[in-house]
């Protein structure tokens, strides 16, 4: 083997069962190796066998039974191209390495055994005076192609950074044994000899050529390296405005785990719904499904905090989420306890506005008009979210965010008692995706605003934002729309309600006249006549 650097195999004849040996994969049992060690063999472990016993582990170490001793007088020597794969697979199975494995593992001249057997016959005559060498009998499916590799002297110089001419590369290559069996242009078919198992391709070929003529042929020289300014793309730049946005407002961020248990795989369902991804092998129960919202997972942390005497919680957590149907960014907040205003001075209690206002903050962060999206009351609040305190965004037709007050049944569940708690969980991709225009300067307005309050009945089911956007829409010069007061009750026909705006009127190239900001108003009260059937009151 040291000579050749083919392992071989030598067998005492006397201890085999028959004279003969054979390569099998289906043994299944107990191997003794030659080391007086036991090792379980299971099927797909090559080993060699005679009448079915195994005499030698393939490639790796000889049996006890067949080991060859001081006594032996009759040997049979193997010598073998196995696959190395198959030898490294089993060898580390076992954990048992031996000097022929790690050759078999690394690769070896599959040309050679004949010839190494004959060396190892020669060997035995001048060295142990063996008597006589019967024969040797070869099996082998394996064919014996020469290896050929294409190349070119464009490819060669590229890569070396190097201009040999053609004829000096050839003319290497042959010095080194190989073979030219076509040559067009400056390509050329490489016939590679069978003891050069270390070349498979042209990389190869170039490394063998710069070997030979000389590292001194590549010229140094330093890379062109272009510098480019570096910095955060747009969606990442949004994304850390939003953290410190949030964290400016007193709210701490979380990373939770992205696994989550099969209870709670399918709670709060706000924005993604349907399967889950499953792990096939998860280390516990509780982390066995890839989550498809945030909230459960960061209201899981709010309730252990809140368990460990931490009545006053704000939290924040920005993550990815994948589903078989969808994957995006989600943010989730939670919010319990008091909002510390000025300390301990001014405490406000936490609730549905609070996290609507932190929603539009982000918003406006991002840029967005608020025209682009409606707010309304979330209808599908099940026990989860409380009936009355809770709302969803809508971008088009596209949930992007569900917000509000959690269900008293909630409350309870996850160990908050009576203690109100807000949520919130938005669709972060999906506004980030949304083109907005760069913030523009502005030169205060020269000419005076003009204000006028309206108060109207309509329904109470149509939401404020519906009233403001179609306000908004009638003419140019309406440049605010805001509510003061919304009343049901006495003197208020049941199913109805009594909502009073003030709508701000502003022309920046005149002053506005009465009669100009009369006629609108007259557009305003017939638009809300006829869209939402509403009586302005006196």
């Amino acid at each position: 083997m040291l000579l050749t650097g083919q392992p071989i195999n030598m067998y005492d004849a006397d201890k085999l069962t028959v004279p003969s040996l054979e390569v099998r994969d289906d043994y299944f049992g107990e191997f003794v190796a030659m080391n007086a060690l036991s090792y379980a063999l299971k099927e797909g472990d090559l080993v060699v066998s005679s009448a079915g016993k195994p005499m030698c582990l393939a490639g790796i170490m000889t049996s006890e039974a067949a080991e060859v001793t001081p006594k032996t007088k009759n040997v049979i020597i193997e010598a073998a191209s196995f696959a190395g794969a198959s030898i490294r697979r089993t060898s580390n199975r076992l954990g048992l390495a031996s000097e022929s494995s790690s050759r078999f593992v690394k690769g070896l001249n599959n040309e050679q055994t004949e010839r190494v057997l004959r060396i190892c016959s020669y060997l035995l005559k001048e060295l142990a005076e063996a008597k006589e060498i019967l024969s040797i009998p070869t099996y082998d499916h394996l064919t014996h192609d020469p290896k050929k590799i294409e190349t070119s002297l464009g490819y060669i110089n590229a890569r070396l950074g190097t201009s040999f001419d053609l004829e000096t590369v050839i003319s290497i290559l042959r010095r080194d044994h190989m073979g030219i069996e076509r040559k067009e242009g400056d390509n050329f078919l490489l016939t590679v000899p069978f003891y050069r198992i270390d070349m498979s391709g042209e990389a190869d070929v170039s490394e063998e050529v710069i070997r030979l003529l000389g590292y001194e042929n590549i010229v140094s020289k330093l890379p062109n390296v272009s510098t480019n300014h570096g910095g955060y793309s747009q969606k990442q730049a949004n994304k850390n405005a939003i953290r410190r946005f949030l964290r400016n407002n007193g709210l701490s961020e979380c990373i939770t785990y992205s696994l989550v248990s099969k209870k709670n795989k399918d709670s709060f369902e706000l924005l993604l719904s349907g399967e889950n991804y499953k792990l096939l092998n998860p280390l516990t129960e509780d982390r066995m499904y890839l989550r498809k919202n945030v909230l459960p997972s960061l209201l899981e942390a709010a309730s252990y905090n809140f368990a460990h005497q931490e009545k006053n919680i704000a939290l924040f957590e920005i993550s990815d989420v994948d589903t078989p149907q969808r994957k995006g960014k989600h943010l989730a907040i939670v919010l319990s306890g008091e909002e510390a205003l000025q300390g301990f001075l001014i405490r406000r209690p936490y609730d549905f506005y609070s996290v609507k206002g932190l929603f539009e903050g982000i918003i406006s962060l991002l840029g967005i008009n608020e025209n682009r999206f409606k707010l309304q009351a979330y209808k599908d609040a099940k026990e989860e979210l409380h009936p009355g305190r809770s709302a969803e965004i809508l971008l088009g037709k596209e949930k992007v965010a569900v917000f509000g007050e959690l269900h008293p049944n909630a409350l309870k569940q996850l160990g908050f008692g009576k203690n109100p708690v807000a949520v919130l969980e938005m669709d972060l991709e999906a506004l980030l995706a949304l083109k907005t225009s760069a913030e523009k300067a502005s030169i205060p307005p020269k000419f005076p605003s003009i204000s006028r309050d309206l108060a109207f009945v309509l329904k109470n089911d149509v939401p404020y934002s519906d009233v403001k956007r179609e306000i908004s829409r009638l003419d140019k010069i309406i440049k605010k729309v805001d509510v003061f007061d919304v009343y049901e009750g006495d003197h208020i026909e049941k199913g109805k309600k009594s909502m009073a705006i003030s709508i701000t009127f502003l022309d920046e190239n005149k002053t506005l006249k009465d009669e100009e900001v009369n006629l609108i108003m007259k557009k305003i009260t017939d638009m809300l006549l006829m869209r939402f059937n509403a009586e302005v009151r006196a």
